[in-house]
C-alpha cells in the first residue's frame, strides 16, 4: 500500500519488522473483508432464491386444493341434482298412479251408480204399471163383475206375469248389488296390490338409488384420498429433489465463490508482495545512495589529500588537513 511504503521509507531503516507486521496485517484484513463480501452476496441470493422456491410451492399447493374443492363441489351438486330429480320423478310416477285409480275408482263408481238408477227406475216403472193396472181393474171391477167368469183366468195369468215380473225384478237388484259389492272389492283388493307394489317398487328404487349414492360417494372419497395421498408424495419428492438440488447448486456455488474470492485474493497478494518488493528495493536504492555518496566523497577526499593520487594506489602520501576537513564536513552535512 502506498502509506505503508511511505512509512517505510521514513523509517529510514531496512527491513522494519513494525511496518512489515502492519502491511501483512492490513493484506490479511484487505482479503478477509474481500471473502466477506462475497459469501455475504451469495447468501442473499441463497435467501431470495429459497423464498421464491418455497412461494412457488406454496401456491402450487394452494391451487390443488382449489382444484380439488371444485372438484368435490361439482360432484356434491351433481349427486344432489340427480337425487332430486329422481325423488321428483317418482313423485310424478306416483302422483300418475294415484290419479290413474282415482279415475278408475269414479269411472266404476259411476258405471254402479248407473246401473243401480236404471234397477231403481225399473222397479219404480215396475210398480206404477203394477198400481196403474191395480186401480184399473179396481175400477173396471163393477164393469167387469159380468163379464168375471170370463176374464178370470186373463186376470190371473196377468197377476201371475206381474208377480214373476216383479220376483225377477227384485232378483235382478240382488244381483246387480252383490255384483256391484264384488266389483268394488275386487277393485279395492287391486288398488291395494297396486299400491303395494307401487310401494315396494318404489323402496326398491330408493334403496338402490340410497346404495349407488353411498357407493358413489364412498368411491369418490376412496379417490380423493388416493388423489391426495398422491399428490403429497408427489410435492414431497418434487421439494426434496428441489432441496438436493438447490443445496447441491448453492454449494456448487459457493465453491466457486469461494475458489474465485481465494484466487482473487492470492493475485491481490502477489501483487501486494510485488509492491511490497518494489518499495524495499527503492527504499534499499534510497538508503544505498548517501554510501555511494559517502564513498565518492572519500574517494575524492583521498584524491585531495594525497595531492593529486588516486584512492585505488598504496602509495603512502601526505595528505591535506584542509581537504580533509571538508571532505568529512559534507559526509556528515545534511542533506538538502
Amino acid at each position: 500500500m502506498p502509506q505503508l511504503d511511505r512509512m517505510a521509507q521514513q523509517s529510514g531503516s531496512f527491513g522494519n519488522s513494525g511496518v512489515q507486521q502492519m502491511q501483512n496485517e492490513a493484506y490479511r484484513n484487505l482479503g478477509e473483508n474481500i471473502g466477506n463480501v462475497s459469501n455475504q452476496m451469495r447468501f442473499q441470493d441463497y435467501t431470495t432464491q429459497q423464498g421464491l422456491a418455497e412461494s412457488a410451492l406454496n401456491r402450487g399447493q394452494q391451487n390443488n386444493q382449489f382444484n380439488a374443492g371444485l372438484s368435490a363441489n361439482d360432484l356434491s351438486r351433481n349427486m344432489a341434482g340427480g337425487f332430486q330429480q329422481n325423488a321428483q320423478n317418482n313423485n310424478y310416477l306416483m302422483q300418475g298412479a294415484m290419479f290413474d285409480a282415482g279415475n278408475n275408482l269414479q269411472g266404476q263408481m259411476f258405471n254402479a251408480t248407473l246401473g243401480n238408477n236404471d234397477l231403481t227406475r225399473n222397479a219404480n216403472l215396475a210398480q206404477a204399471q203394477g198400481q196403474f193396472n191395480t186401480g184399473a181393474l179396481n175400477t173396471n171391477s163393477m164393469f167387469n163383475a159380468g163379464n168375471m167368469n170370463t176374464n178370470s183366468m186373463f186376470n190371473s195369468g196377468q197377476g201371475n206375469a206381474m208377480n214373476m215380473f216383479n220376483a225377477g225384478a227384485g232378483n235382478n237388484m240382488l244381483e246387480n248389488y252383490r255384483n256391484r259389492q264384488q266389483n268394488q272389492w275386487q277393485f279395492d283388493a287391486n288398488l291395494g296390490n297396486n299400491r303395494y307394489q307401487f310401494d315396494q317398487s318404489l323402496g326398491s328404487q330408493n334403496r338402490q338409488f340410497d346404495a349407488t349414492l353411498g357407493q358413489n360417494a364412498y368411491q369418490f372419497g376412496q379417490n380423493l384420498g388416493n388423489n391426495r395421498y398422491q399428490f403429497d408424495q408427489s410435492l414431497g419428492n418434487n421439494r426434496y429433489q428441489f432441496d438436493q438440488n438447490l443445496d447441491r447448486g448453492i454449494w456448487n456455488d459457493n465453491m466457486g465463490w469461494a475458489n474465485t474470492g481465494f484466487n482473487n485474493t492470492m493475485n491481490l497478494m502477489n501483487n501486494a508482495y510485488n509492491w511490497a518488493g518494489g518499495g524495499v528495493n527503492a527504499t534499499t536504492a534510497e538508503q544505498n545512495t548517501p554510501m555511494n555518496y559517502w564513498q565518492q566523497f572519500m574517494n575524492a577526499g583521498n584524491a585531495a589529500g594525497g595531492q593529486g593520487g588516486t584512492a585505488t594506489n598504496s602509495q603512502q602520501m601526505q595528505g591535506n588537513p584542509y581537504l580533509g576537513a571538508w571532505a568529512g564536513w559534507n559526509m556528515f552535512a545534511p542533506k538538502p
